[in-house]
């Protein structure tokens, strides 16, 4: 954009933003959740896409959103950071 005040994401969205991605990050169905459980890897990645999707909607952060899902959270991306 040739908006001068644009921001691609702004300051205060930052520290959260990160904070959900590690979470996601940190997930494994071999970890158990703090109850004790365990999830389904599946179920791990609908939840780590619903919660990111959420997030950027309710501050709408469309394009912070499609660099999520076209870098990370898409299916191809998802399987490449899974395996790391």
């Amino acid at each position: 954009t040739r908006d001068p005040t644009y921001t691609f994401c702004p300051a205060w969205h930052q520290k959260p933003l990160l904070h959900l991605f590690t979470k996601h990050f940190c997930q494994h169905p071999v970890f158990p959740q703090r109850d004790g459980t365990t999830q389904l890897a599946e179920v791990i990645q609908w939840q780590a896409v619903h919660d990111m999707y959420s997030f950027c909607f309710q501050r709408g952060l469309r394009e912070v959103w499609a660099y999520m899902w076209n870098s990370w959270y898409c299916p191809t991306m998802w399987k490449l950071w899974v395996r790391s």
